[in-house]
């Protein structure tokens, strides 16, 4: 991306940037794992039209569908560990795990199904393209 092409649409550039920090902001606000799933796939309609308007021709449409893919798998898999929670103690609440005693190997599957969705979206190998 060069300051060229920023310079172009500056103005829609600076606008997705200010939704991008709103949504981040409020990802940290909310106490519903499920609300708080849908602000975290809300920021990726930012950053795809981001990668669409101002990536490099060649790599923006590959870029694009790998980002789309992972963040799809990841977001079957938090629905794993949602579901997990519901069945077994019908509570989807993020202060629920500190109140609650859960099994051994609850504990695992939850903590797998919540952590790689969230290797996907940060820049850790071997998880993120």
């Amino acid at each position: 991306m060069s300051w060229r092409n920023i310079r172009k649409n500056y103005n829609m550039f600076n606008n997705l940037l200010i939704i991008l920090n709103i949504l981040i902001s409020y990802l940290f606000l909310v106490t519903n794992r499920i609300r708080f799933r849908a602000i975290f796939e809300l920021i990726m309609l930012p950053l795809l039209i981001m990668i669409y308007v101002w990536g490099s021709r060649a790599r923006k449409l590959r870029a694009i569908r790998y980002f789309y893919t992972y963040s799809t798998v990841s977001l079957f898999l938090f629905f794993i560990g949602i579901g997990i929670l519901l069945s077994k103690y019908n509570c989807a609440n993020l202060g629920f795990i500190d109140t609650r005693e859960l099994t051994f190997k609850t504990q695992n599957i939850v903590f797998i199904s919540f952590l790689v969705p969230f290797l996907v979206k940060l820049p850790i190998c071997p998880f993120h393209l």
